[in-house]
């Protein structure tokens, strides 16, 4: 009989006691674990850009090949055309755009107009003969010959009036054969004032040295 509240108290303390920490009981169900929900993004949040293709892997790259090789055959319409196309569907084409302002440019009317004036070849004009250019020849050496026979006259101390008369006739007669003689091939107007301006400007220096010297007064020899 005393040994009876023994053995109940160690059958009692032998028995498991409940888990610890709360876990559930064997018999118990587990929880059922829910999936999460995703988060809502407040509507004034501001998404990031979707990525762009890379350049190289253009799709309208073939596109790109023959706008190229239109623009360098000339037809610039048809390159235009192309990269346009390839802009479209690729906008950030490193070469496709400058290429598509070229062709814009070539097809402005100014461009076109200045191109083709630069294209046209660069004609001289050549100066020909001219009859007015003999006949100014031949009246400037006239009177040159002239004044040269005055001179002359004067020079020598000519006392007669005839003699002064004789010599200029002589002076303007010898100009005006020799200008007449030395151009019967015909004279440019060019070659006929270099001839004219160069006899006057021979004049007018004799004359000033006439003066620099007093060739005409009593100092002279």
């Amino acid at each position: 009989m005393h040994l009876a509240p023994f053995i109940l108290a160690v059958l009692v303390a032998a028995q498991p006691g409940p888990p610890q920490g709360g876990a559930a009981s064997p018999g118990a169900a587990a929880p059922v674990s829910s999936a999460p929900s995703p988060a809502v993004a407040p509507p004034d949040a501001v998404s990031a850009p979707p990525l762009v293709a890379s350049d190289e892997a253009c799709a309208a790259e073939s596109d790109y090949a023959a706008g190229f090789d239109a623009l360098v055959r000339g037809e610039d319409t048809r390159a235009l055309e192309l990269l346009e196309q390839v802009l479209r569907v690729c906008p950030r084409h490193p070469y496709a755009p400058e290429l598509a302002r070229l062709a814009r440019t070539r097809l402005d009317p100014g461009a076109r107009l200045a191109q083709d004036t630069l294209a046209r070849p660069v004609v001289s004009s050549v100066e020909g003969p001219s009859k007015g250019a003999r006949a100014s020849l031949t009246i400037v050496q006239t009177m040159h010959g002239i004044t040269q026979g005055i001179l002359l006259c004067a020079i020598s101390n000519c006392q007669d009036t005839r003699a002064y008369v004789a010599v200029s006739l002589l002076g303007g007669g010898a100009g005006a054969a020799l200008s007449l003689l030395t151009t019967r091939s015909g004279l440019t107007q060019g070659q006929a004032a270099a001839i004219n301006s160069g006899t006057v400007w021979g004049f007018g220096y004799g004359l000033a040295s006439i003066g620099s010297f007093d060739l005409d007064g009593d100092a002279s020899t």
